[in-house]
């Protein structure tokens, strides 16, 4: 159905869907939590692990309860080899009857691959089916016991770490701070096993860029002291450098002076001119991700820095420019577009180790990378976001294992993430007047009119419903009701030189878009100055509490409704 109904919207641009169904990834995913047992001293990037592992490793059946018999499998927890083989030798160790015992000598992998002259990916999924249904018949036959003592076998490491962490760190290895701490020695770590490029997902924007933030200075600090006690000047070094890069830049400038009327790419001309003159930024290669020869080439990356520079009107010292030097990025919808584009294009030329997003780089991106890190909880992080994110892992034609790591993430969530079966897609109703102010506030700003109309036009015509005709008539019906109340509320206005458009607080009511419909409500108290009423007594710290506890409550009625649990 969901085919069906891309190939009906392609078709308005005269464009044609083809489905393709891959049963099977390329690479295998391995799941580990990061447990480190305590904080270690760094001095530099390079050959710096912990004394004790920090990577524990997690098998799919650590989050399998014992009822398989009535659950089933989730049909998507598959099994790498390294995962068959632990749950093999655990169910030998296990007490089971002598018909189980059997059964399971003639799962031995010398048995079960004995005509074969080498295992294929195809074979080692036969052998996981294998394990599967002998796991299923334990739970039919009420085998309990033996299942919650094999499931002991695969955790024994797992569970003493996470007590070890949680009592280590008094149960604050979930928050924010301890994020900030350890994101450093844990970039560390994933570098020393070899476990980069890693994409790191957070969905909140701010923990994204502190994370970066605070790991960029630590490296800036750790360079300092060491060039420092080095008895290296890092000015001289930096005068040193800013001359090579003043030299090479010239040289350029003559190659492109001398071939302008020849081959010049007009595409050149936006980031060639001279940019304001802000210091040199000196990298040390021991500070950073990216080794020597490992960055993009000097003269190409100058005219990604000039273009970016131009657009943003950012200075060279950014903090974000000043990462990417370091082999550091960021990625939400929040950021220039032309920041983005240079953190995708550095991350697939491999020009960039580790990237810091939301759920913008989840689908729709081609950035893989060898490690995914799920780098602290979030309620909109559900089964449908981690497997999007997860699947992230494992580069085709580059990595035969795909890493997923769990840091600050509660056990629990981990295994319900890990289990939870995705729910089916049966569509909703396309229109609210949150979503009729989003594609007023889009054909406002679009110049390609033409094309935005049918665009959205689609919305309206091709809703995600089996019965679409009926759905479609009531959506339009609504679409107009909703730009009425929209003007009504004075959020978008009319005029013929520039037709609908949104006005006021309207600007406020999309960016609150995730909200809704709260966002509606809270413009409209805006606007009638309900805030200004509670505020207006405000003077000094005179009933400071007092007026922060009726904002609470009123943002809480907006914004955080919750239903309570039954009983």
């Amino acid at each position: 159905d969901f085919s069906e109904w891309m190939g009906r919207i392609q078709q308005t641009h005269n464009r044609k869907i083809n489905l393709i169904i891959h049963r099977t990834r390329w690479s295998d995913l391995i799941k580990y939590m990061y447990l480190p047992s305590e904080l270690p001293q760094l001095t530099a990037l390079q050959g710096q692990t912990h004394v004790l592992p920090s990577f524990e490793y997690v098998h799919p059946c650590s989050a399998l309860g014992t009822e398989l018999a009535k659950t089933g499998f989730p049909p998507d927890l598959n099994f790498s080899p390294k995962d068959c083989m632990l749950l093999y030798d655990a169910m030998l160790t296990c007490k089971v009857p002598q018909d189980v015992q059997k059964r399971l000598s003639d799962l031995h992998p010398l048995k079960f691959f004995k005509d074969l002259l080498y295992i294929k990916k195809y074979d080692a999924q036969k052998f996981e089916a294998a394990l599967k249904d002998e796991l299923y018949r334990w739970s039919a036959n009420g085998m309990k016991n033996e299942i919650l003592e094999l499931v002991g076998l695969l955790t024994k490491n797992l569970d003493k770490g996470i007590t070890n962490l949680e009592t280590y760190t008094e149960r604050k290895c979930y928050g924010v701070e301890y994020l900030k701490e350890n994101f450093m020695p844990l970039m560390v770590d994933l570098l020393n096993a070899d476990y980069l490029p890693a994409v790191v997902f957070n969905l909140d924007r701010e923990i994204c860029e502190d994370l970066v933030a605070s790991m960029l200075f630590k490296l800036e600090s750790m360079e300092a002291q060491t060039l420092e006690a080095e008895g290296n000047n890092i000015k001289k070094k930096t005068k040193d450098y800013a001359k090579q890069q003043k030299q090479a830049k010239r040289e350029r400038d003559k190659d492109k002076k001398r071939n302008k009327d020849e081959d010049a790419d007009p595409g050149d001309e936006e980031g060639t001119g001279p940019v304001e003159e802000d210091p040199i930024y000196f990298v040390d290669p021991r500070f950073s991700f990216i080794g020597s020869g490992q960055s993009m080439e000097s003269g190409e990356m100058e005219w990604w820095l000039d273009r970016l520079l131009r657009k943003t009107k950012w200075p060279r010292t950014h903090l974000l420019i000043r990462a990417l030097q370091r082999g550091i990025g960021v990625h939400h919808d929040e950021l220039e577009r032309s920041y983005k584009d240079l953190v995708e294009t550095l991350f697939r030329t491999k020009h960039l180790k580790v990237v810091v997003a939301t759920s913008t780089l989840a689908l729709g991106v081609n950035m893989p990378a060898r490690t995914t890190v799920f780098c602290g909880d979030s309620p909109n992080l559900n089964p449908l976001r981690y497997r999007q994110m997860a699947g992230r892992a494992g580069r085709r034609g580059y990595d035969n294992i795909g890493n997923v790591v769990f840091v600050g993430i509660p056990p629990k969530k981990v295994y319900r993430l890990m289990t939870s079966s995705l729910v089916s897609l049966h569509g909703h109703f396309p229109m609210t007047p949150t979503v009729a102010l989003r594609m007023v506030n889009h054909y406002g700003k679009v110049a390609a009119k033409a094309n935005s109309q049918m665009t959205l036009a689609n919305i309206l015509k091709e809703p995600f419903f089996k019965n679409r005709e009926e759905i479609s008539t009531q959506a339009k019906f609504h679409f107009r009701f909703s730009l009425q109340y929209l003007l009504e509320q004075d959020l978008i206005k009319y005029t013929p030189e520039k037709d609908l458009q949104v006005h006021g607080s309207g600007a406020l009511a999309v960016h609150l878009r995730f909200a809704q419909p709260g966002n509606i409500l809270f413009v409209r108290l805006w606007d009638e100055g309900l805030f200004d009423e509670i505020c207006k007594k405000f003077q000094g710290r005179t009933g400071q509490q007092e007026i922060l506890r009726k904002l609470m409550l009123v943002m809480s009625h907006i914004f955080f409704r919750q239903p309570l649990p039954v009983g």
